[in-house]
């Protein structure tokens, strides 16, 4: 059976070479030294999953996230940062740009494989939960989700989603409507070890990627967020 890769980035060599050590139990590492090669290499390769360093000099781990998350071919890679510094504002900005979860150094070899796990298997189910790449939602119109592009497919054309926006809109309509509490947003983009000022800049930026469509993201203050549908597009 063919290995799932792990794309390791980090600019020192005896970290990578102690995750490489730790994930080859499972998985098939790849390395890279700094930033710049480990966006080529997330382009050549196209692993997995990504563990990411965020000090790192040149360019550091927030600017290879973004850089991966803003490109098609890498956009749903699967991204956990590594940081020496245990420290909330940073796990914020890791969040802000795309990551999939955060661990801080010095990594615990059970615990970073059980989130790797975690993740990918989370990643898996929602790749099946149909035998197409697509799944509809119960909405009057044609609109669907693609979970293999992290993209909403509406008539008037596809609207491009960050991993976590998308998670955030699946948990969304998947309540039909309904308020959905932040902390439960929250635990469907992260699963854990996430602030609540972490979902903030995602919510944002779905918002603004929804309008002018049939679908909007409403705040209800002090509970939660739904999705209503504003017209039909048929």
């Amino acid at each position: 059976m063919k290995r799932q890769k792990i794309l390791i980035i980090d600019d020192e060599a005896d970290v990578r070479e102690m995750l490489a050590e730790i994930v080859s139990e499972r998985y098939q590492a790849i390395l890279a030294h700094d930033g710049f090669e480990g966006i080529l290499l997330a382009k050549e390769k196209k692993p997995q999953t990504i563990l990411l360093d965020i000090s790192m000099p040149h360019v550091n781990g927030i600017e290879v996230c973004k850089a991966i998350r803003s490109d098609e071919k890498t956009k749903s890679i699967l991204i956990i940062m590594l940081t020496a510094l245990n420290d909330t504002e940073q796990r914020i900005q890791a969040f802000a740009a795309g990551a999939d979860d955060y661990i801080a150094k010095p990594v615990h070899p059970e615990e970073l494989l059980a989130r790797i796990d975690s993740k990918l298997r989370r990643f898996k189910e929602n790749a099946n939960s149909t035998t197409d790449t697509t799944i509809k939602f119960s909405l009057k119109n044609s609109d669907f989700l693609d979970y293999e592009r992290h993209r909403l497919n509406l008539k008037s054309g596809p609207v491009h989603l960050g991993a976590i926006e998308f998670r955030i809109l699946t948990a969304l309509l998947n309540k039909k409507g309904q308020v959905v509490k932040r902390n439960e947003l929250l635990e469907h983009a992260w699963e854990k070890d996430s602030s609540s000022r972490a979902l903030d800049p995602h919510i944002n930026s779905l918002r603004k990627k929804l309008m002018p469509g049939p679908l909007q993201l409403k705040t209800v203050y002090g509970v939660g967020y739904s999705i209503i549908q504003t017209q039909d597009e048929s």
